[in-house]
Formats: structure tokens, sequence, C-alpha cells
């Protein structure tokens, strides 16, 4: 029933920047679960810049059962934003924090099976993807199938995504606007390499692919 990741190969569909809507492949994904009511987690992977938040604030505006969790969210809803309301030395715990907080959201959901839900997390790494796989599949007892979508973009994309971002935050600040709820922080070109090199992208995980340009 659904979409099983063992059977299923990746699927690539080519987006512009920056991505403003859902994937076909995504969007066909979710109608078939709603109409067959089948809950689902789709868990978004990827850098920073390649548009993991755009999309799961896309689902969740497209399909109102879904309910988006975000670690950079929760930071600014409990804590404020990095920099100012923070200092840099903080940030892992309140990461730590958040990720245990949302885990514990997570499973209740899944065991009430009372929505479908978005993960907007990076999961860069192999063995965190097959953890919350584990978790899905104990708490929601089959209910729920897993969507892994896959953002792929060269390092100089992400830059210039990334750097696009921190202008419209200086921007808000500068004009008083309120600020973006999940600012997360500012990745500096250093940090963006690192990520690019130790990201380990699925393969033959069931995935759909977005390619951003």
């Amino acid at each position: 029933m659904g979409i099983d990741p063992n059977t299923r190969g990746p699927e690539t569909v080519d987006v512009g920047p920056p991505i403003k809507s859902i994937p076909n492949e995504v969007a066909g994904a979710l109608s078939s679960a709603v109409a067959r009511g089948q809950r689902t987690v789709v868990m978004t992977c990827g850098i920073s810049g390649s548009g993991k938040s755009t999309l799961a604030k896309s689902i969740t505006e497209a399909f109102p059962s879904f309910i988006r969790f975000s670690i950079d969210q929760y930071m600014f809803e409990h804590h404020g934003i990095y920099g100012r309301d923070f200092p840099p030395e903080l940030y892992e715990p309140y990461q730590d924090e958040a990720e245990a907080a949302l885990k514990g959201q997570l499973r209740q959901i899944l065991t009430t099976g009372s929505n479908d839900i978005v993960l907007d997390y990076s999961f860069w790494c192999r063995k965190t993807r097959d953890e919350y796989r584990a978790i899905v599949d104990a708490e929601g007892a089959g209910l729920y199938q897993v969507i892994l979508v896959s953002f792929r973009a060269s390092e100089e994309t992400l830059w210039e995504r990334i750097e696009k971002r921190e202008a419209e935050r200086v921007r808000r600040e500068t004009e008083g606007s309120a600020p973006d709820r999940d600012p997360g922080y500012k990745v500096s070109r250093d940090v963006l390499r690192s990520y690019v090199n130790g990201f380990e992208f699925p393969q033959d995980e069931g995935e759909i692919i977005v390619m951003v340009e």
C-alpha cells in the first residue's frame, strides 16, 4: 500500500530557482495519498539553501492535513534569533533540545494518526534517515508511508541562494519588519563547503530527486 521505498527507484524533477511550488512527482504522490486516505510523512533532504523549507511550507499550504516540523522554527519560538537573543555557543544545545521536543511530538502524532507530517530537516546522513523511518514504522503501526525528497544543487547555486536569503533578512531587520520565524544562522562559505563535502545523499532509498538550478 502506498509507496514502497524498497522497490521504488529514484525520480528526477528539474525546477528553476527559486522553488516556488511543489514538484509534479511530489504533488502527485501527495494527492494520491490524500485521495486514498493514506497517512504520509514527507522527509526533506538537502543542504542549506536548497529549498527544503520552501517546499515544506508549500505542502502545508496546499494540503491542510500536514503539520510542518522545523528545528529552526522551534528554536526561534523558544529562544529567539541566533546571535541576537542567544550566543553562538548555545546553538547546538538548543538544537538538541528542539530535535528532542519535536521527536516527542512526532511520536504522539504517529501514534494517534491525527495528521500528515512534513519533516523540514536536512537529513544529511543515511543513519538519521533510517532512524526516522524506523520511528515512523514503529509508532505509525504501518499507517504511514514515507516520501523522501532529495534536493541537489551545486555549491555555487547554494551560495547564491544563501546570500539572497541573508540579504532579505538584513532588509527586514533594517525596515523593522517581523523577522523570519525560522531564520537559522548565517552559513559561511567555508561551512557550506563542509556541508557539501560531507553530505550523504540518498541512493536507492526510494527518493524523489529535485534538481535546483
